[in-house]
Protein backbone atom coordinates (compact mmCIF):
# COMPACT_ATOMS: atom_id res chain seq x y z
CA UNK A 1 0.00 0.00 0.00
CA UNK A 2 1.26 3.47 -0.84
CA UNK A 3 1.69 5.93 2.06
CA UNK A 4 1.32 9.70 1.66
CA UNK A 5 2.42 11.98 4.49
CA UNK A 6 0.02 14.82 5.27
CA UNK A 7 1.52 18.14 6.37
CA UNK A 8 0.41 21.75 6.69
CA UNK A 9 0.90 22.28 2.94
CA UNK A 10 -2.01 19.93 2.30
CA UNK A 11 -4.54 21.82 4.41
CA UNK A 12 -7.70 20.58 2.62
CA UNK A 13 -6.51 16.97 2.65
CA UNK A 14 -5.71 17.28 6.36
CA UNK A 15 -9.25 18.53 7.03
CA UNK A 16 -10.75 15.60 5.12
CA UNK A 17 -8.48 13.13 6.92
CA UNK A 18 -9.45 14.56 10.32
CA UNK A 19 -13.15 14.30 9.42
CA UNK A 20 -12.79 10.62 8.48
CA UNK A 21 -10.92 9.79 11.69
CA UNK A 22 -13.16 11.82 14.02
CA UNK A 23 -16.47 10.60 12.56
CA UNK A 24 -15.26 7.09 11.70
CA UNK A 25 -17.17 7.45 8.42
CA UNK A 26 -15.66 6.83 4.98
CA UNK A 27 -15.58 9.58 2.35
CA UNK A 28 -16.04 8.95 -1.37
CA UNK A 29 -13.42 10.76 -3.45
CA UNK A 30 -14.63 11.30 -7.03
CA UNK A 31 -12.23 11.88 -9.89
CA UNK A 32 -12.19 11.99 -13.66
CA UNK A 33 -10.45 8.62 -13.96
CA UNK A 34 -12.47 6.88 -11.24
CA UNK A 35 -13.40 6.99 -7.59
CA UNK A 36 -11.80 5.92 -4.32
CA UNK A 37 -12.94 5.62 -0.72
CA UNK A 38 -11.00 7.12 2.18
CA UNK A 39 -11.46 5.23 5.47
CA UNK A 40 -9.72 5.53 8.84
CA UNK A 41 -6.85 3.22 9.69
CA UNK A 42 -8.86 1.69 12.54
CA UNK A 43 -11.69 0.85 10.14
CA UNK A 44 -9.21 -0.57 7.63
CA UNK A 45 -7.67 -2.78 10.31
CA UNK A 46 -11.10 -3.98 11.41
CA UNK A 47 -12.15 -4.82 7.86
CA UNK A 48 -8.96 -6.81 7.27
CA UNK A 49 -9.91 -9.18 10.09
CA UNK A 50 -13.16 -10.21 8.37
CA UNK A 51 -12.82 -12.50 5.37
Amino acid sequence: MKTILIDENNHKIAQILNEVVENNQPILLKGEMGNAVLISESEWNGRNLVF
